[in-house]
């Protein structure tokens, strides 16, 4: 009877304990390196082997700090999951920050990514320049406890890929901030969520929306809360492309110091008697570089221009008729400080019929 009796209890124990570590919600402190996956470097845990699961979710403060010494850096090779993840700074009555990076990997979880800020006033920082990260909801700026911190999203070459199906910089009084320098930004549909305070800066980065969002992101661009280059090129603006193709809307950065097609239009025709190609110069073009002929490949490698640096928007080349040509054209300023932009392939088909007029008339 005492060995059933014992038996019994050992069993309970070991149930007891299945489920207490099965699901935790667990502090990283950052006590022995940067390894998500040393136990030694979480709060409670330590003494059972803990390594985060799908079902555990992690809180990191103050990384970096004495409390914690080493931030959390996740590089190529990790693979690591976790239920979700909340970094906060300022937690405590302190004004501390809490920053981590990725490089490479996979951080993957069912639950929330949240960048935030604690109960005082510290700020929160994400690197994120490879790998992809993959949540149901990112929440960016979120405030606990009244804190008034801003949390930060920043993504920088080479690039990393975020994907979630909401993301959100719609805490009122909070302030979240996403630098989109490189990468992408995949989100689902339940959509982009904003408010004043939060703020999107698209440089080299991509965004991708599920749906039609080209009201939404008209409406938070005229409100500032969308921008483009940080404010620093002339004219810059957040440009939205919706395509009911892949029911996706792309927001990329752009800047009129590139060129515009005129005519003829992109994969139009032309008429062998207007043989003219005409293009709208980029603000701050000052001569134009002409790439012209029948290779997609030479006009694409920048074989030989036809023209160098001249100052007319126009060119008039020799043409067949029902013959395909491709022609680019790079903008240059020349004055300092000297810069060069290449602009894009277009492409048109010579008219194979010469229409004469009055034919009737002979």
């Amino acid at each position: 009877m005492c060995r059933k009796l014992l038996l019994l209890i050992c069993v309970a124990f070991v149930v007891v304990l299945t489920v207490s570590v099965s699901a935790t919600n667990e502090w990283w402190e950052g006590r022995v390196s940067n390894d998500w996956d040393d136990a030694r470097n979480y709060s409670y845990l330590e003494a059972v082997g803990f390594v985060p699961t799908s079902a555990d979710g992690i809180n990191m403060t103050k990384s970096g700090t004495t409390d914690a010494n080493f931030p959390l850096v996740i590089t190529a090779g990790d693979d690591m999951v976790c239920a979700s993840m909340w970094a906060y700074g300022g937690d405590l009555n302190e004004i501390e920050n809490c920053s981590w990076s990725m490089a490479g990997g996979t951080l993957t979880g069912p639950g929330q990514l949240l960048l935030g800020t604690g109960s005082d006033s510290g700020n929160t920082t994400f690197d994120l320049t490879g790998g992809i990260v993959t949540f149901d909801r990112v929440t960016i700026g979120h405030i606990i406890s009244g804190g008034k911190g801003t949390g930060t999203l920043n993504m920088s070459a080479p690039g990393g890929t975020v994907n979630c199906d909401s993301l959100e910089l719609d805490y009122k009084n909070a302030k979240g901030v996403i630098n989109l320098n490189a990468g992408t930004i995949n989100v689902g549909s339940s959509g982009l969520k904003m408010e004043a305070s939060h703020s999107i800066d698209i440089t080299n980065g991509i965004m991708v929306i599920d749906g039609d969002q080209m009201i939404e992101i008209g409406d938070y661009s005229t409100a500032g809360w969308i921008t483009a280059f940080g404010g620093t090129v002339a004219r810059a603006y957040p440009r939205a492309a919706y395509d009911p193709g892949t029911d996706k809307t792309t927001i990329t950065a752009y800047t009129p110091a590139a060129n515009v097609a005129y005519a003829p239009s992109h994969l139009g025709t032309l008429p062998i008697v207007e043989n003219i190609i005409t293009w709208a110069p980029g603000d701050s073009a000052e001569k134009h570089t002409i790439y012209f002929g029948t290779s997609l490949a030479d006009v694409n490698a920048s074989a030989t221009p036809v023209i160098v640096e001249q100052d007319p928007n126009t060119y008039a080349p020799a043409m067949e008729l029902g013959q395909r040509y491709f022609w680019r054209i790079d903008e240059v300023k020349v004055s300092a400080p000297a810069q060069t932009w290449t602009g894009d392939i277009w492409s048109f088909v010579v008219e194979d019929t010469v229409l004469i007029d009055d034919m009737e008339s002979y």
